[in-house]
């Protein structure tokens, strides 16, 4: 890659390249790792990396998400890997039609870091769980439309939770389970499990 980073998403496009965004820089400031705005393509026809545009958030610890019209939400994130600072409540799309062009949507009803975002059959993204800026875990969920480019609150997950796994299942439900709630600095992992059902 062009740039060193962690904690960054890397998603197949329609077209066959791998869109690589943010992750955490490994350059140290004030003892923290810096989050990048910068994203890179992958084209495996040439084994070769090249410059993609700057997103209008510097993150780490969001999610990528294909759309059905092949356009990709990038949504959430932090700054540093401390998520006390910055997390963020920001979503942008990448048209791979346009050629490296991020570009602001409305934002999420919660800022959050390390939340899972799953595409389901008709179209919308579940953006779930997480972490707060404070640091506390989000049990939160909320459903975005690309047909109106909003994030609109749903139910609750039964256990708030952040790294966790989520599954769209063949009957359109949504298997979320595992992960990690915040009590101080030392997480609880869960062995739980739930479904949502769009």
């Amino acid at each position: 890659m062009g740039t060193a980073r962690f904690a960054h998403a890397a998603t197949l496009l329609p077209n066959g390249k791998v869109l690589i965004t943010g992750g955490f820089a490994s350059a140290q400031v004030n003892q923290q790792a810096k989050s990048l705005a910068s994203s890179e393509v992958y084209d495996p026809a040439t084994g070769t990396f090249s410059s993609g545009g700057d997103m209008t958030v510097a993150r780490g610890g969001h999610t990528a998400t294909l759309l059905q019209d092949g356009t990709l939400l990038v949504a959430g994130g932090f700054a540093t890997i401390d998520p006390s600072t910055m997390v963020s409540s920001s979503a942008e799309l990448y048209a791979p039609s346009t050629s490296v062009v991020l570009t602001s949507t409305k934002e999420m009803n919660w800022a959050r870091a390390g939340q899972t975002a799953t595409l389901l059959a008709d179209g919308r993204v579940l953006l779930a769980g997480g972490v707060t800026a404070s640091g506390e875990t989000l049990g939160t969920t909320e459903l975005y439309d690309p047909t109106t480019a909003t994030f609109t609150a749903t139910d609750s997950m039964g256990t708030p939770r952040t790294e966790q796994s989520a599954t769209l299942l063949q009957d359109g439900s949504v298997l979320i389970s595992g992960g990690e709630q915040a009590n101080g600095f030392i997480p609880i992992y869960l062995s739980s499990a739930e479904l949502f059902t769009p």
